[in-house]
């Protein structure tokens, strides 16, 4: 188990057949920063009548031994929209949308203990973390309004004025999301690569109104495009 009190590493090992042990201190380091990594990946969730992006943050001990000490979970998460075409979107507006991320985040982390705020992470194990964003931008600037959309002709939906429609997904957009997050306090924080990413959004609706015998196609949460490219 490696331990980040006194930044010191404590091996504890059995030395012999009569079982006895013996502990061995290998030499201080700075941290152990290098040795855990933080990805991002962007889905879609349908959230009843306001569909979202979920975000979700990644950290991964790449280390082959247990780590264990308090956590300290803080940072923030970015991501912005990047128009495929000039003048998709007037000059003025805002693309980006920044977030916190905290214990309130978390969405799994099988080694935390709450109550001790202790978090015990094995080899290649992870934390990842969870954005819910409702696609408006710092400025509140829904963007879904500049976006082109197809017409799912093999889905009819209520949409939520009441109204029979086929369901109506976007074009592929682009996205630039990036990453800072702090899981220990004896942990430096860790920088995911600025990474793009390509996603779509479904409209909101009510219900789906296809017969039984024909119902809609399942949306890929990943790649909700799928469907209608």
């Amino acid at each position: 188990m490696i331990s980040f009190r006194n930044f010191s590493i404590t091996v504890i090992a059995t030395c012999s057949l009569m079982i006895q042990s013996c502990n061995e201190s290998l030499p201080v380091r700075d941290d152990l920063t290098g040795q855990f990594s933080a990805t991002v990946l962007l889905a879609f969730q349908r959230e009843g009548a306001e569909n979202n992006f979920r975000i979700y943050i990644t950290v991964k001990n790449n280390t082959d031994e247990t780590i264990e000490e308090r956590a300290s979970f803080g940072g923030t998460v970015e991501i912005q929209w990047i128009p495929s075409m000039v003048g998709e979107a007037p000059p003025e507006v805002n693309t980006k949308r920044t977030f916190s991320i905290g214990n309130g985040n978390i969405f799994r982390a099988a080694g935390y203990n709450r109550e001790t705020a202790m978090l015990r992470l094995a080899a290649n194990d992870s934390v990842v973390f969870s954005v819910s964003w409702n696609l408006r931008t710092n400025d509140s600037t829904f963007l879904p309004r500049y976006w082109a959309v197809y017409n799912d002709t093999q889905c009819k939906v209520r949409n939520l004025n009441g109204e029979i429609s086929f369901r109506r997904i976007t074009h592929r957009q682009k996205f630039l999301v990036s990453a800072n997050v702090k899981i220990f306090n004896k942990l430096a924080v860790l920088y995911s690569a600025p990474t793009y990413l390509k996603q779509c959004y479904v409209a909101p609706y009510k219900t789906e109104v296809n017969p039984p015998e024909a119902p809609c196609t399942n949306i890929n949460i990943f790649d909700p495009c799928s469907i209608v490219e």
